[in-house]
């Protein structure tokens, strides 16, 4: 186990209470000595006791009731909803030799809150069945994806389904993102986080665009830009129908 009591101890009581709920909500993926743990330590150092038959469930109202109590700016519901169900738009997202499990994890992960249809991974992109390390980042990410060795295959086919292509990518033609007029259906791209997009696929695009960036740095890491590269994607889909995620 990661977590540790001594871990637990160094906590704020808000910040423990928190840790019990996060681990309870996540019951069918951790241990039930690991869940008991966090029970019994919360007992120990803020003498909250649980009845040992009560159900997980009652555990959880009595601990968050107890959360908003503490501190008015709770959420409501301050942990995944695992029986939502999950809205999508039309658009799809492609990494093209992304090589770190951990960005490709992120970007799969803010690619489920995005509404992103599905994802496809190529040329050295890890999958997820195959690398411990993404599916460790990936933390339960529903989205569809698939795999092609071949980006210009991918993206070809897409161009026959009427699909518009848009890259990531600063270069002499790029435009800023969030000044792009954006169109469904699309395929949004990025690119590894050495190299950036490949010159191929940047041709093969009808359109690239850039984040404006205002400091010394010219660039920020890929899985930042894709998270700030969807919202704008669907900020887009919202400005041309507003009901389109009711």
């Amino acid at each position: 186990m990661s977590f540790t009591e001594e871990k637990f101890v160094l906590l704020k009581r808000y910040d423990r209470i928190k840790k019990a709920i996060f681990a309870l909500q996540k019951y069918n993926d951790i241990s039930e000595e690991n869940v008991g743990n966090i029970l019994l330590w919360l007992e120990k150092y803020e003498k909250l006791g649980f009845d040992k038959n009560s159900s997980t469930g009652s555990i959880l109202e009595k601990l968050l009731a107890i959360l908003k109590s503490e501190n008015e700016f709770t959420e409501e519901v301050p942990f995944d909803d695992k029986s939502a169900d999950r809205k999508t738009l039309p658009y799809s997202v492609l990494l093209e030799d992304i090589r770190s499990p951990f960005n490709v994890g992120s970007i799969m992960r803010s690619a489920e809150c995005f509404c992103v249809t599905k994802i496809f991974l190529t040329g050295i992109t890890p999958i997820p069945e195959l690398n411990e390390k993404l599916n460790k980042t990936l933390k339960g990410s529903r989205v569809p994806f698939y795999y092609g060795k071949s980006a210009k295959e991918i993206i070809l086919e897409n161009k026959r389904k009427g699909v518009e292509i848009y890259s990531l990518e600063k270069t002499s033609n790029s435009v800023p993102i969030n000044r792009a007029d954006i169109k469904f259906p699309s395929l949004l791209i990025f690119g590894s986080e050495e190299f950036g997009v490949s010159k191929e696929t940047l041709r093969a695009s009808n359109k690239i665009v850039h984040i404006p960036l205002y400091g010394q740095k010219n660039s920020i890491n890929v899985s930042v830009a894709a998270g700030i590269a969807m919202n704008i994607f669907v900020a887009a889909a919202l400005s041309e129908n507003p009901e389109c995620l009711n």
